[in-house]
């Protein structure tokens, strides 16, 4: 006789799963490049020399390296191996064909999170074909909130290009990127107070998935 937790499954399949490491890139250019084989460098310097030694803005970056979770029941898990580095940009922009990187954003963060403590269950039965299963569903969750701590970089990807580095490129890989950076700061914008809403609700309320939620 088997025993099926169907509650619990249905509850971590529908969870948000925290990853060690997330990046996003946007492109800006139909172009594909290949990748570096050494990290790319932050540069510091006037966008105008750039222009003037054929580089080209070819993408956006976000990476974020997930660090460490903790609750307010004491419990604290790592979420990566590593501690977060500076070069973690670098070889993901290089991965795509990046030879500088103009840092907008390189920070750590501390971000709310929540999870469920299962409290209450129950058992039963069903017949498929012809063997009685067991299983346990979870009727209530106590939630418990939390802190994501994680170390987050953005930042604009350039490449040598002779070829293709032109006014025209960059004025259309620029104005692409204004937009980008537009959407992704709104997003961030939002989900903060997405999140805020959330915290609010769950305080009244109270139901929430088995695992971790931002």
């Amino acid at each position: 006789m088997r025993i099926l937790y169907l509650g619990f499954l249905i509850s971590i399949l529908a969870a948000c799963t925290i990853v060690p490491v997330e990046i996003k890139y946007k492109p800006f250019s139909e172009l594909s490049y290949s990748n570096r084989i050494s990290p790319a460098r932050i540069y510091n310097g006037d966008i105008a020399d750039l222009l003037d030694s054929d580089f080209l803005l070819i993408g956006y970056i976000d990476v974020r390296r997930n660090i460490r979770k903790c609750y307010e029941d004491n419990a604290c898990k790592t979420v990566t191996d590593g501690m977060p580095s500076e070069k973690d940009v670098l070889v993901a922009a290089a991965q795509r064909g990046g030879d500088l990187v103009i840092l907008l954003e390189d920070k750590d963060i501390s971000e709310g999170i929540t999870k469920s403590v299962c409290t209450s269950t129950s058992v039963n039965t069903m017949t498929v074909n012809g063997t009685v299963q067991v299983y346990t569903v979870c009727d209530a969750y106590l939630m418990v909130r939390g802190r994501l701590e994680s170390k987050i970089s953005r930042a604009l990807v350039w490449r040598r290009n002779p070829d293709s580095a032109g006014i025209e490129a960059n004025t259309r890989a620029i104005g692409i990127a204004m937009q980008t950076l537009d959407e992704e700061f709104s997003r961030i914008k939002n989900k903060k107070v997405t999140s805020k809403r959330n915290n609010t609700a769950h305080r009244s309320e109270g139901k929430v998935s088995n695992e971790d939620s931002l």
